[in-house]
């Protein structure tokens, strides 16, 4: 029988955590950042290349005691796409910064985030991720510069706590890209309700990233794991995206519903035609360069 005052053995080598800390038993042992536990035994270069030689699923669960389930939890790993530069669309219908903004920015809060998307054809493609610690006035700047550089049309921002301060200083210093988001539930029915896009290939993540492991971890440890930011910052977007095309069908019923009911004598009839300029799509649920026209009297014509 092991006496709670024995010595107890520890094995595997954890690494700090993001918050500098190493939980050791019943101990915490606070240690800085980019520093490893064990630095003579194993020296940070030493566990670069472990990183890399034994992959980020196994490195998670050995060095930091974060183990991910075999291909994913809620969202399987393998439903993601894969794209190569040379794969992106030459033009986006969309691109979209999604942003899942910290409360706090002390080392004990959560990250905020910004995932940002090329929206083409119903398909979306991560182009890049911005994860860091930031206090009010950084993150705020930091929203205007982050949509100039990546030239997003659409900037999400989830209208509750920060959230909604952002939103209102940002309109009021004229940054009109910024649009609300209102979520419905809470963030594991979310990813629930948009795990079928994700499942059936409609979401493409680049073959290489230098923010790529730890997105994928973190997407993989879902509901389990210790950060959610980049799994919000997700759901988020498939979910406002999926709203956006349930908007659109709707208009379209509506004006078939219009046009159905047109006689000679009628006063109004509807349309739909491409704005100047726009292309023409050949598929034919793209709805995103649709204009309705409701037309009135002898101007049906």
């Amino acid at each position: 029988m092991r006496l709670a005052h024995d010595p107890v053995e520890f094995f595997g080598t954890p690494l700090r955590d993001d918050n500098g800390q190493v939980q050791l038993g019943y101990q915490v042992q606070c240690v800085a950042k980019e520093e490893a536990l064990h630095p003579d035994r194993e020296p940070l270069e030493t566990l670069a290349e472990l990183r890399k030689t034994i992959g980020e699923y196994n490195f998670a669960a050995q060095y930091q005691q974060a183990p991910a389930p075999s291909g994913g939890g809620m969202v399987k790993l393998s439903w993601f796409r894969t794209y190569a530069p040379t794969d992106l669309p030459d033009k986006f219908e969309l691109i979209i910064d999604s942003w899942d903004t910290a409360n706090k920015p002390t080392e004990l809060s959560d990250y905020s985030v910004c995932t940002t998307w090329g929206l083409c054809q119903r398909r979306l493609y991560l182009l890049h991720v911005l994860r860091k610690r930031l206090e009010y006035p950084e993150l705020k700047r930091l929203v205007r510069s982050h949509a100039e550089d990546f030239q997003a049309n659409t900037v999400l921002i989830e209208d509750k706590a920060s959230g909604t301060q952002l939103i209102q200083d940002l309109k009021s210093d004229g940054f009109y890209s910024v649009t609300r988001y209102s979520p419905s539930m809470d963030k594991v029915m979310r990813l629930h309700t948009v795990t079928n896009t994700i499942e059936n290939g409609f979401v493409y993540l680049p073959e290489e990233a230098h923010w790529l492991a730890e997105y994928l971890h973190e997407m993989a440890t879902f509901p389990n794991g210790k950060f959610d930011d980049q799994v919000d910052s997700t759901s988020q977007t498939l979910d406002w995206v999926r709203g956006r095309g349930r908007h659109c069908y709707g208009l379209i019923e509506y004006a078939r519903s219009i046009s159905s009911a047109a006689t000679p004598e009628s006063q109004y009839a509807a349309r739909f035609t491409r704005p100047r300029g726009a292309a023409r799509s050949t598929d034919r649920s793209d709805t995103s360069c649709v204009k309705l026209d409701i037309i009135f009297g002898k101007n049906r014509a």
